[in-house]
């Protein structure tokens, strides 16, 4: 068989299927509310109002829609086409994709994607795929945007560039940057700040988490570093961030420090946590790092007062020595290159802290 002939016969091939779908003329009722709305095969618009279904558009629902630059129809059951943008009076199953944005009247079942906004007037059931914001009622599923997401509830995840919105129970919110949520049920991961009203396992520097804990500490190690830090989560993760005062000669004096803690034990007036925390220190011209792991028990003095500490494990990467690895007995590891040393030692710390 020749090209051409194949040509020809995949063209009729095209031509027969899609003859087929037109012939299915006779509209199939709906399950609307008002009984008026149809189903059909095809619906193909240029703008709104002008469309091949003339004025029964914003009533049907098609199984087939394709707006070239955008249309209004009543519906969707099946594949949903916008060069620019997708308005649906009622609902919309399956998939439905824009160029610039959708906007659904009622709820959606399944994927719906757009090049900058997705809306949806009721509830979700599926994946919300937006370059710029996503805003829902109720949310079964996931929302992904570039920068934000927003939702009355959310039975599923957030995953938003910059930052993630619901305002009832909530299940997991992954962002950039905030995350607020009510009800959190699942994690909260932010670059920044996580707010709730409970939230057990928030990941961020700053948790503001109105049934968790708060506190403020003053606390020293045994590189001389004396710290103000403020730890903030809910009942079981906390962040860690703090500032800090390194006494010492070599000019790195100046620290700023940020991590994640967990609480294992928590019982009348003792608790043990663990701690990870980053470092760095600085003349403001050069900078040494340190990370730590830190195992942390505490005793409650008071209503809000803890008194804490503890032995750390730590690895250092510095242009120059630090204190940290001339402590005598403690450094495990030391490797001087060329121009950096390396090494790997044993510490403690202890503090006193103000706990709300």
């Amino acid at each position: 068989m020749t090209t051409t002939n194949i040509l020809g016969t995949s063209r009729s091939a095209f031509f027969i299927i899609l003859s087929a779908i037109l012939i299915q003329v006779k509209p199939i009722q709906a399950q609307s509310a008002d009984g008026r709305d149809t189903i059909h095969p095809v619906q193909i618009s240029f703008v709104p109002g002008l469309s091949i279904l003339g004025n029964e558009s914003a009533q049907a629902v098609s199984r087939f829609s394709l707006n070239i630059i955008g249309g209004y129809t009543g519906g969707v059951a099946g594949l949903e086409l916008g060069g620019v943008f997708n308005i649906n009076r009622s609902d919309v199953r399956n998939v439905q994709l824009a160029g610039v944005f959708n906007r659904v009247g009622n709820t959606l079942y399944g994927v719906q994607a757009a090049g900058v906004i997705n809306q949806i007037a009721s509830s979700m059931s599926g994946i919300q795929l937006a370059g710029a914001a996503n805003q829902a009622g109720e949310v079964h599923g996931a929302q992904f945007a570039g920068v934000v997401n927003v939702a009355r509830s959310v039975q599923g995840a957030q995953f938003a560039g910059v930052v993630n919105i619901a305002r009832g129970e909530t299940g997991s919110q992954i962002a950039g940057v905030v995350n607020v949520g009510k009800n959190v049920k699942g994690v909260q991961l932010a670059g920044l700040l996580n707010i709730a009203d409970s939230s057990d396992y928030p990941i961020g520097l700053i948790n503001l988490v109105r049934n968790g804990q708060k506190s403020m500490a003053v606390e020293v190690d045994e590189t001389g570093t004396a710290s103000l830090v403020f730890r903030s989560g809910g009942r079981v993760l906390y962040g860690v961030l703090g500032i800090g005062y390194r006494f010492g000669n070599d000019g790195y004096n100046y620290a700023l420090e940020g991590g994640l803690g967990a609480r294992l034990i928590h019982k009348n007036r003792f608790s043990l946590n663990v701690e990870a925390v980053q470092r760095t220190t600085t003349d403001f011209d050069t900078y040494t790092h340190m990370a730590s792991l830190k195992i942390l028990p505490a005793f409650r003095l008071g209503n809000h007062v803890e008194i804490f500490g503890g032995p750390t494990a730590n690895v250092s990467y510095a242009d120059d020595d630090v204190v940290s690895m001339d402590a005598p007995g403690w450094v495990w590891y030391r490797h001087r290159g060329d121009h950096d040393v390396r090494s790997m030692h044993g510490g403690l710390m202890g503090g006193i802290r103000y706990v709300w």
